[in-house]
């Protein structure tokens, strides 16, 4: 009964959150996310199967690198370095027709470009990807 009283609707947020959110330098966050997706595509974009842009307004979520050869996330984990996997639904789905998500969801690397992350930081994932490439 309780859980079909629910509406779903979103009433509003705790004060605590309004206040963590307010705290948030927004437009220093949009900068870095941007500066560290361009970095990563400076010094990726010629072994990255994907050609990739950027629209004036975008703030991206991730940098998408698609390497020529599968990369073992566990490898860049054990270098504390995690790496999200994305898309594994596809996996219990039913058919041949995912062959392209399936590869996507194994190979995609979606490299953080966190605004908590600086150069060096940026630098040591770059280095690692491609020491695994080789």
């Amino acid at each position: 009964k309780y859980e079909k009283s629910l509406d779903n609707s979103i009433k509003s947020m705790s004060g605590f959150t309004e206040i963590l959110l307010q705290a948030v330098d927004y437009d220093g966050v949009r900068r870095k996310r941007r500066n560290n997706f361009r970095t990563y595509d400076k010094r990726l974009n010629s072994i990255n199967q994907l050609s990739l842009s950027m629209s004036g307004d975008a703030v991206p979520f991730c940098y998408p690198f698609l390497p020529k050869k599968h990369i073992d996330r566990k490898k860049l984990f054990k270098k504390n370095i995690f790496i999200p996997r994305y898309w594994e639904d596809v996996y219990r789905r039913k058919g041949d027709n995912f062959v392209f998500e399936k590869h996507l969801s194994d190979w995609l690397l979606p490299l953080p470009v966190d605004h908590r992350y600086g150069e060096e930081d940026l630098g040591r994932v770059v280095q690692e990807v491609k020491s695994l490439c080789i």
